[in-house]
Order: C-alpha cells, then sequence, then structure tokens
C-alpha cells in the first residue's frame, strides 16, 4: 500500500531501535508508529516530526480488557507456527531482542 501510495517501502526504510518512521511528502506527512509502542508515542512524534502530539488515554471498554488479557494469556503456538508468524519481514520491523520476547510470550 505505502509503496504504491507514496513510492516508499516501509520494510526498507523502518528503523527498529527508533521505532518509528515519518517522512514529509508532498501532500502528506506519513507517520508509522508500532502499537506496541503507543506508551513512547508522545515522545516519539514530539521529539521526531514536525508537529505536536498528546494522546489522551480514554479506556471505555475496560471489562474487554479483561476477557482480552484472559484470552491473550491462555493462547499459546508452536514454534513452527510462530516461525511463519515472526518472519524476515517482521524482522525489519522489530529487533532480534523484541523478537525473543514475542516468542517466549507465545510459544506453547
Amino acid at each position: 500500500m505505502y509503496l504504491n501510495h507514496f513510492g516508499i517501502n516501509l520494510s526498507d526504510v523502518f528503523n527498529p531501535i527508533q521505532k518509528y518512521y515519518c517522512k514529509d511528502l508532498d501532500t502528506v506527512q506519513l507517520l508509522l508508529l508500532r502499537y506496541e509502542d503507543i506508551n513512547e508515542w508522545d515522545k516519539i512524534i514530539n521529539s521526531n516530526c514536525n508537529f505536536k502530539f498528546k494522546l489522551v488515554y480514554k479506556n471505555k471498554t475496560s471489562n474487554s480488557f479483561d476477557f482480552y488479557e484472559d484470552i491473550t494469556n491462555k493462547i499459546k503456538y508452536s514454534i513452527d507456527e510462530l516461525n511463519l508468524i515472526y518472519n524476515d519481514y517482521f524482522d525489519k520491523f522489530y529487533t532480534e531482542n523484541e523478537k525473543k520476547e514475542f516468542i517466549n510470550k507465545w510459544i506453547l
């Protein structure tokens, strides 16, 4: 999608250590953030992009969160399944240590 619309291959330009990609284009400012870093979005955006940002936390689904947390604590995958998920493409967006943390979280 980004390659077709903006001429940018995000897997080539995203730096997992910086945890973001921001580029001024002619008609838009393109910003890619990882959801896992939501608690750092204010800092990342305000330090590196040409606009100011403040994330307002409004959790209107607190009951749903308990259900979500319960389910995610029970779901586990085999190493073969995890290798399909955490592949070479995944490596473009996450560090090796982050990949290991994901695998350890989800492995059977």
